[in-house]
């Protein structure tokens, strides 16, 4: 009887976990399905290209400075430390991201000449907007990874992604 209570503390987690995972890589493909059956010409899908591997890499920078050291150390510290390392983690992640910002807004035409992609220039620009908004969605779904409440990670990316479908 404690075995199945065992096992059942964390299926549901696992569930929601792979659920979330799966989401980012389907709403992917039907949000690319939908530009390019809507319109898009060949050359404009390679600029919408390249600006999903500059975002891919942004996020993933943002993502492994914090996130990990944010998890290891929240399940690590005391309770009445917590509070320090998530300030901490906050901190950083505002600090990482406005490196990462002014970096875009100085050398983001460069990038648009060096890749032949002039249009890449200001799509870089407009995410600068949805670079700062990352800064909160991130924070607290990096706390959330931590306190292993994947259910609510699943609901936050479902409504994240969903949103930018309409």
């Amino acid at each position: 009887m404690a075995g199945t209570n065992k096992y059942q503390s964390w299926i549901g987690p696992g569930l929601y976990g792979g659920l979330q995972k799966l989401s980012i890589p389907l709403f992917g493909v039907i949000s690319t399905m939908l530009l390019a059956h809507k319109g898009l010409t060949k050359p404009q899908m390679g600029v919408w290209s390249l600006f999903l591997v500059i975002t891919g890499f942004i996020e993933i920078m943002r993502e492994s400075s914090v996130k990990t050291s944010l998890i290891k150390y929240l399940n690590s510290s005391a309770p009445e430390n917590q509070v320090h390392v998530v300030s901490a983690a906050l901190f950083l992640n505002i600090l990482i991201t406005a490196l990462l910002f002014l970096a875009l807004l100085f050398f983001g035409r460069y990038f648009a000449t060096l890749l032949l992609a002039p249009e890449l220039g200001s799509m870089l620009y407009i995410f600068l907007a949805g670079l700062i908004l990352l800064i909160p969605f991130s924070h607290f779904t990096w706390i959330l990874y931590a306190k292993i409440q994947f259910r609510g990670i699943f609901w936050i990316f479902v409504f994240r992604q969903g949103t930018t479908l309409l």
